[in-house]
């Protein structure tokens, strides 16, 4: 995600690369949803640490505890809740 630290060139891909995937979704029909992080991480009582989000989904999916048991897989650990997050907005009836 953009952020002051990066450059104007890095920002420039980023945004090439979003709208790329975007325009690619919309060709093949696909929907798109999109969430901020603030609101993914309320549903799961989050803040900005990173340690907490890989906590939460080692709790979540202990039988993908490998995946997450690095402290440097903290952003698979966002991703897999970001999922969990998806699946139960975009189909309450199948949560468990």
């Amino acid at each position: 995600m953009p952020c002051r630290s990066r450059g104007v060139s890095s920002t420039f891909n980023f945004g090439k690369a979003f709208g790329q995937v975007i325009g690619v979704g919309g060709a093949l029909n696909i929907p798109l949803h999109f969430v901020t992080a603030s609101k993914w991480k309320r549903r799961f009582a989050l803040s900005a640490d990173k340690e907490e989000a890989r906590a939460m989904a080692l709790r979540l999916f202990p039988a993908c505890a490998t995946s997450f048991a690095r402290k440097k897989d903290h952003g698979r650990a966002e991703a897999a809740l970001i999922a969990k997050y998806g699946a139960e907005e975009l189909f309450p009836w199948s949560a468990a």
